[in-house]
């Protein structure tokens, strides 16, 4: 004769669980807090990057329009040169703001100045551009010009 165990009796169908537990809930919520803090700095970063590309872009057009006025009327400051006039000029969404602090005759020197959240961009600061079409940044930037003005 063998010798068998108790038997257990299930009372009633075995259930099957949905759903989530409250420690799987807060795993997903951790892991997605973690994604999210690595993402938004990188990505504010590229917005920044964006911007400011849109900040040469304006630079370049600007200067593109006083050599047309020095071809034209050989000076970039003459007063049929409608570009001249139209210092300071807002631009990029208000994020820009484009400067001729060196307007005369023979030369230019134009700067983009960051405006509102452009501010953040502390890496390229203030962008300038001058008449031999030598690009830098002033304003206390961190990255040289050559970073700055890279793609």
């Amino acid at each position: 004769m063998a010798l068998e165990g108790p038997t257990i009796r299930r009372c009633g169908p075995r259930r099957r669980q949905h759903g989530m537990t409250l420690v799987e809930l807060l795993i997903v919520v951790t892991v997605v807090g973690i994604l999210t803090a690595l993402a938004v700095p990188s990505y504010r970063g590229h917005v920044i990057k964006a911007t400011r590309a849109d900040g040469q872009i304006e630079l370049l057009a600007q200067a593109t329009a006083l050599e047309r006025c020095f071809v034209n009327l050989n000076a970039y400051n003459h007063s049929a040169c409608t570009t001249a006039s139209g210092f300071p000029k807002t631009v990029a969404g208000g994020l820009y703001q484009i400067t001729a602090p060196t307007l005369t005759a023979g030369q230019f020197v134009l700067k983009a100045a960051p405006q509102g959240v452009q501010v953040k961009d502390t890496k390229c600061k203030t962008l300038t551009l001058n008449s031999r079409m030598e690009r830098g940044v002033s304003g206390g930037a961190s990255d040289t010009a050559a970073k700055c003005w890279s793609r």
